[in-house]
């Protein structure tokens, strides 16, 4: 998903009478299609209604920048001293033979 994206979101509006008048089943199948819809009653947003796939990219958009501020703290906090994963096991008394039958973990 693109900034723009997430910019023109208000694009595709849907008005609560809609829901009133039956096309709830045809509202949900453009959200299905174009990704989200804003709902709009007596001229006011009243929800946003996305899409699974939309809703799961902008939370790991918003999880992956939580996790860099995070980062940048720790790295502020540590004075911007880089430290190796043996130098932090060394510091910490672990050996590998402690990590054994933990499974890897993979970084994106």
């Amino acid at each position: 998903m693109d900034l723009n994206t997430i910019r023109n979101l208000d694009n595709d509006i849907v008005t609560i009478s809609a829901f009133n008048k039956g096309q709830a089943g045809r509202i949900f199948d453009e959200v299905e299609h174009d990704g989200h819809k804003v709902v709009f009653k007596n001229n006011k947003r009243k929800a946003i209604i996305l899409s699974p796939a939309l809703y799961d990219a902008l939370i790991e958009m918003l999880s992956d920048q939580l996790l860099s501020e995070e980062a940048e703290r720790r790295m502020s906090a540590a004075g911007g001293e880089e430290v190796t994963l043996s130098e932090m096991m060394q510091k910490s008394g672990m050996t590998d033979k402690d990590l054994e039958g933990w499974e890897d973990v993979e970084i994106d």
